[in-house]
């Protein structure tokens, strides 16, 4: 994916946001940002990870949630 990135991360050290910016182009508009949310078990392990996408020029958000299971051993 050609282009140049910025990562905003959360307390926990988790990507929060990821700006793109066009490779090309002379502004420091970002072409598009991807915000994360996250769930998490009681442990503070994520779960369930939302994503939300939106270009520049665009009003709509594209969402998306992605989830795991972990398994524990005592």
């Amino acid at each position: 994916m050609p282009g140049k990135f910025l990562h905003e991360y959360d307390e926990e050290g988790r990507l929060g946001k990821l700006w793109t910016f066009s490779e090309f182009g002379e502004d420091d508009i970002a072409s598009s940002v991807t915000i994360y949310e996250y769930v998490t078990d009681d442990v503070g392990n994520w779960i369930e990870r939302r994503e939300f996408h939106r270009w520049r020029n665009d009003s709509y958000h594209s969402k998306g949630i992605a989830t795991r299971k972990l398994t524990y051993y005592p």
